[in-house]
């Protein structure tokens, strides 16, 4: 398959996982008053602190651009965006206050659409869906996003090498 419509399909099926994770109320539900950490939840962490632009680089290759905070989706919700310099490339991480239910939930989605792989040894809980990473540190989750054109077994490779960094510091 040519490398563009390859990237271009693992790009799509990302966004597809991406979305369901911020989506994984059933019909009629509300959201938790407190969003997905439910009421009094705890602040969520820097994740540009989480990961280093110089650990991305040093487990990616290449150059990494330095993190850039932007909001995320869901209420409490933090985002790390690591972009590759030269390329469309890029690592996401998301942090926010979660309970095990919502956590749960997720799970759910995720395998509604795709496998998911359950990972044992990060945080309380943790499982891969294509190259999307969950992890549940209580009192949060970690969403880890590895595009770019390397395979899919290479992206899950890097996704659980650098989650277990992030993790390592909640």
């Amino acid at each position: 398959m040519h490398p563009v419509r390859r990237y271009a399909r693992h790009a799509a099926a990302t966004l597809v996982i991406v979305a369901l994770a911020g989506c994984s109320l059933g019909p009629g539900a509300e959201p938790e008053p407190g969003g997905p950490g439910g009421p009094g939840a705890p602040a969520a962490p820097d994740p540009c602190q989480l990961l280093t632009s110089e650990e991305v680089q040093q487990v990616r290759g290449g150059v990494t651009e330095s993190g850039v905070e932007r909001p995320g989706n869901l209420k409490g919700e933090r985002r790390c965006r690591y972009d590759q310099a030269g390329s469309l490339a890029d690592i996401r991480i998301d942090v926010y206050p979660s309970t095990q239910e919502y956590f749960d939930g997720e799970r759910e989605s995720a395998g509604q659409n795709f496998p998911i792989e359950e990972i044992d040894g990060l945080g309380d809980e943790a499982f891969i869906s294509a190259t999307v990473l969950f992890i549940h540190k209580d009192p949060f989750t970690v969403v880890l996003v590895v595009s770019g054109p390397e395979t899919e077994a290479e992206k899950r490779d890097l996704a659980l090498e650098l989650g277990a960094i992030a993790v390592g510091r909640l």
